[in-house]
């Protein structure tokens, strides 16, 4: 479909009764979803999204966003584009829509530090209107790394776009591939930086060479596993160079060190408190949530479905 703004609306009343009260992002409830855009104009060779899009970028119009989300009752609002501003023009005219119409909503999106960095104003204005939470792919420390994988960005422009949201009061989330030829240093040098520049909300994942990626073509030699089941990001279908069982508790530290020894849900105490006697937030969520840090921060999770993958012969 060349114009995403002919699609139909999307048919929400076919949610099952009491999602809204069960389906959450982070400490985000209630949430609703929504795509703007389909692909991305950049070719990071692990990316499967350009490939599975087939080089296309679509968008819906900046009416047509401002249509769907006058439509939404959620406070709060994830747009799920991989790359929200492939064009600052039109974010920025969305951004206009949602004032001049008066919504109130928060919002997440994704979007490069390099558009971050040459156009720091659209973060001031989505600020205004009630941006509170970014997406940036960071990838490595190490700028050989991200020739690697075709990143075609720098460590120096994902720092100056993470002062750049944090001066704005915006939560970021900055994600790092983790890959299998780390060593115990490598590890403690990226827990070290997430600390000396206040991330509190990291991701890891494992470099994934998922299949129709240019990784993929590129290292198929090299992959232990045609097991998708262990395409999760969370394990590696490559050799490693730790050990298995210490490269996994290394990996769960990272989540240990950033989620439960730095101490950020202590320090969500008293917005957690509110959001229960508000309501706006449940027990059960706030024990989901401690659950979820829990497992990725134990590195014999990650144990468990690979030693079953190896007794199932899935593994080489």
């Amino acid at each position: 479909m060349a114009d995403l703004d002919e699609l139909p609306m999307p048919a929400r009343q076919l949610l099952p009764k009491g999602r809204r009260g069960r389906y959450f992002f982070n400490f985000w409830k209630p949430l609703a979803t929504l795509e703007t855009a389909r692909g991305c104009p950049h070719r990071c060779n692990f990316c499967s999204v350009w490939a599975f899009f087939q080089g296309r970028c679509r968008t819906k119009s900046p009416e047509r966003v401002a249509d769907e989300l006058e439509m939404r009752r959620e406070r709060y609002i994830l747009i799920t584009d991989d790359n929200f501003l492939l064009s600052v023009k039109r974010a920025r005219e969305i951004g206009e829509q949602i004032a001049e119409r008066g919504i109130k909503k928060r919002y997440s999106f994704q979007a490069r530090s390099d558009t971050i960095v040459k156009h720091p104003e659209i973060i001031s204005q989505w600020r205004e209107i009630g941006l509170s939470h970014v997406f940036i792919g960071f990838e490595s420390l190490d700028q050989e790394d991200l020739q690697a994988i075709n990143k075609k960005n720098s460590v120096e422009t994902n720092e100056k776009a993470l002062q750049i949201v944090q001066d704005h009061g915006i939560s970021v989330t900055t994600a790092f591939i983790i890959n299998p030829d780390f060593e115990q240093s490598d590890f403690e040098r990226l827990r070290n930086y997430i600390a000396s520049k206040r991330i509190t909300v990291p991701q890891f994942t494992v470099l994934t060479p998922l299949p129709g990626t240019d990784l993929f073509r590129e290292i198929e030699k090299k992959i232990l596993t045609r097991n998708y089941e262990l395409y999760d990001f969370t394990h590696s279908v490559l050799p490693t160079k730790l050990d298995a069982r210490e490269f996994y508790n290394e990996f769960a530290s990272l989540y240990r060190t950033a989620y439960i020894n730095s101490g950020v849900l202590k320090r969500r105490a008293f917005q957690l408190l509110a959001g229960l006697a508000t309501r706006r937030i449940s027990l059960t969520h706030i024990i989901r949530i401690m659950r979820a840090a829990r497992e990725f921060a134990d590195g014999a999770n990650y144990m468990r479905s690979l030693k079953a993958a190896e007794q199932q012969g899935e593994l080489g």
